[in-house]
């Protein structure tokens, strides 16, 4: 089992148009998800979307593979700070469930740091969800600390009368 990676071309389109789908399915499910989905995520994630991703010099998506097959994939974007300063921010990252634990996530990881060195980028920084003990996991291990916490409490609407 050979674990790879590479960028994205217009060709990989339907595969990445799925995967991105699942991910989403998958980020609804866990604690904070909907809440992600509606304020932070990327607000289309559809084959237009994707495309322009994989056209724009600014952003990298990655595939992972594994003995060729599409598994995974990753979004990272340049983003400039206030201070001049690049930081690469993934904004996606993705390994389908039964891929997991094989060293996709890492290689892909690895990759999109290399990208982000090569604009320059101060840093490479992403997102994992309150109580997703695996990806927390797989960020500490690449030496990702935690840097903010989103805190949020439900209103409740005034009831009538």
């Amino acid at each position: 089992m050979e674990e790879s990676t590479r960028p994205a071309v217009i060709e990989d389109l339907p595969e990445l148009e799925a995967l991105a789908a699942m991910a989403r399915a998958e980020v609804r499910e866990i604690k904070g998800g909907p809440a992600y989905l509606d304020r932070e995520a990327r607000p289309d994630m559809d084959s237009a979307a994707l495309q322009q991703s994989i056209e724009d010099p600014d952003e990298l998506v990655l595939l992972g593979l594994i003995d060729d097959v599409i598994v995974a994939f990753a979004g990272v974007i340049v983003v400039e700070l206030r201070t001049g300063e690049k930081v690469g921010d993934l904004s996606e990252i993705y390994v389908m469930p039964d891929a997991r634990g094989v060293a996709v996530g890492e290689v892909m990881l690895d990759a999109a740091m290399e990208w982000a060195r090569s604009r320059n980028c101060v840093s490479l920084e992403g997102w994992v969800h309150p109580g997703n003990r695996d990806a927390k996991n797989f960020f500490e291990r690449a030496k990702m600390v935690t840097r903010l916490l989103r805190v949020s409490t439900g209103l409740d609407s005034p009831e009538d009368g």
